[in-house]
């Protein structure tokens, strides 16, 4: 994904476009717009307006209790999971998006996800079609679409041309039975021979309580979010896979192959169906967005900002490779989920997620107020996927009060005393350094393990990069050959720095919390120091029971 640039970088509307004077934009939400630089493909073009009838940001306004930011950011991110949804689709069928040769967005709204789309996919190709004239006028407008106006009536929708893939999200989990299958049956016959049609339904299993389902296999319920359409037309649906089966035959006329993600678009079920009859689905597999949240937020009495969250992987084979903590566009920490929490396995259903939890610490630049600093929690699986699970103003964010003191380190001093306590520690490191290798710029070591509470042990130790090109990016805490932790170094050290005659690698501490259960004492354990240019070092290795009687500090 992008890296964080200049927040002014955020797409604005050529002069030629005449916007709608009460339109939002994400120009004046800082966190909104450090939310597309760090995601959007192409940040500098993300067009981030929003027209003023849009029902799915105005039902967001709702819910947040007027937050238009919390709003915002939700409307973005659901966006931008049904372009990585589309994506994995895309990419399965036909390799990437430049094979793609036109693209129907159906029941578009204003451009929630056709946002994302004209990221990688050009204006040209996509089609958009919604019920309210002003919705596809709005996207032709923003974003250079095509656009088709729709009707309640199927047999009334005009299209001379067909598509290699269309969309319909959160349209048949409106419909009732009549025009769930004619417009099943429309869109079908819209596909061109080697095309594909992805649609969204309400699956029985979250069929509200007090409602029951007819044997049928659809529950219609007249009532919805739209505040202008017929509630009989369009209000709330539910499906089980036997009517969606049926559903498919009456439409197509034909028993073809389906595809069904279970919650594939947020609570909803995603099928796809394919023009080709003999297609083969066995080699899709459509990875989950990883899950996550951010439950504590505080500033210790050393204004060190410490975080602690859960995050999981659902898929089957794919679990959390990192968290990691963003300060104001730049990468401050990462950390590997170690905690058990069976609170977080019992809601999700899900036994082998049971250690989810993460803590992580990093620093804060003093110069920089609170309320002006941006803070951004991102979590990647080992699939590639990456989720931003939270995102705001740091002061807003903050679970705790904040300390009544700081106990600040000082900045490294141009010439020190060397009282009992420094000269102790170069004596330790010259004695660290000479049984190292000469040759190699990676310096570091494993200095004390120190027992925090009866469920957690903390790593403590120093790594350097002493060239010029480098810094270390990753401290990984390794056993029996498994990685069980990561960090990067921050904590101030003054000895190191002095000893070695390096202003810049003064924040060479790094700490790593371990959890106890599921170690023994005979476990190997190796840390190991990776520099940004790949290289790595290992700074310790030897039996954890060896290990635990290191304190090198005292």
């Amino acid at each position: 994904m992008a890296k964080w640039g200049s927040f002014a970088s955020v797409h604005s509307i050529p002069n030629s476009c005449q916007l709608i004077s009460t339109s939002i934009s994400a120009e004046n939400y800082p966190a909104i717009r450090a939310f597309i630089q760090d995601q959007a493909v192409q940040a500098a073009t993300f067009n981030s307006n929003i027209h003023p009838d849009d029902e799915m940001f105005s039902f967001l306004l709702d819910f947040y209790q007027g937050n238009t930011e919390k709003a915002l950011l939700a409307y973005f991110k659901s966006g931008q999971e049904v372009m990585d949804r589309v994506r994995q689709i895309i990419e399965w069928k036909f390799g990437n998006f430049e094979k793609l040769e036109s693209f129907l967005d159906f029941a578009c709204g204003y451009g929630r996800f056709t946002r994302f789309l004209v990221q990688e996919l050009s204006p040209k190709r996509i089609c958009v079609s919604d019920i309210y004239k002003s919705a596809v006028d709005f996207q032709k407008q923003q974003f250079g679409v095509q656009g088709i106006y729709s009707t309640t009536n199927p047999a009334k929708w005009k299209c001379d041309r067909t598509f290699d893939c269309i969309l319909v999200a959160s349209l048949f989990s409106h419909l009732p039975e009549s025009t769930f299958i004619a417009w099943l049956a429309k869109l079908y016959h819209q596909l061109s021979p080697q095309g594909i049609l992805l649609f969204s339904v309400h699956d029985s299993a979250i069929l509200p309580t007090g409602q029951q389902m007819p044997e049928s296999g659809i529950c219609f319920v007249e009532d919805s979010e739209s505040k202008s359409l017929s509630t009989q037309e369009y209000g709330s649906t539910w499906v089980t896979e036997t009517f969606v089966v049926r559903a498919i035959q009456q439409a197509t006329g034909e028993s073809l192959p389906y595809y069904r993600i279970k919650k594939g678009l947020w609570q909803q079920d995603l099928y796809i169906l394919a023009k080709n009859p003999n297609i083969q689905f066995s080699n899709l597999q459509v990875k989950s967005m990883p899950r996550g949240y951010l439950g504590k937020c505080f500033i210790n009495d050393k204004y060190r900002l410490q975080l602690q969250g859960w995050a999981v992987d659902l898929s089957p084979n794919d679990f959390i490779k990192a968290v990691q903590i963003w300060i104001n566009g730049q990468l401050k920490q990462e950390c590997l989920p170690i905690t058990e929490r069976p609170d977080v396995a019992e809601l999700l259903g899900v036994e082998r997620v049971l250690k989810a939890g993460w803590v992580c610490s990093c620093p804060l630049d003093l110069a920089i107020p609170l309320n002006q600093t941006i803070l951004l929690v991102k979590i990647i699986s080992t699939s590639g996927i990456e989720r931003i699970i939270h995102i705001s103003i740091l002061e807003s964010a903050l679970t705790k009060p904040l300390p009544n003191r700081f106990e600040i380190p000082e900045a490294l001093p141009g010439k020190i005393t060397l009282d009992n306590r420094i000269k102790a520690g170069w004596r330790v490191i010259k004695e660290q350094l000479s049984i190292q290798e000469k040759k190699g710029w990676i310096k570091g070591n494993l200095d004390e393990i120190e027992t925090l509470t009866s469920s957690y042990f903390v790593l403590k130790g120093w790594a350097v990069d002493t060239s010029l090109n480098s810094q270390i990016a990753d401290v990984q805490i390794w056993l029996n050959d498994q990685l069980i932790q990561r960090c990067k170094p921050f904590i101030t050290r003054v000895d190191v720095a002095q000893f070695l005659g390096d202003e810049r690698l003064v924040n060479c501490g790094w700490t790593c919390a371990i959890e106890w259960k599921g170690c023994d004492r005979s476990d190997r354990l190796i840390v190991k120091a990776i520099s940004s240019n790949q290289t790595e070092r290992i700074l310790y290795q030897d039996f954890l029971q060896a290990a635990l009687k290191l304190n090198h500090v005292n």
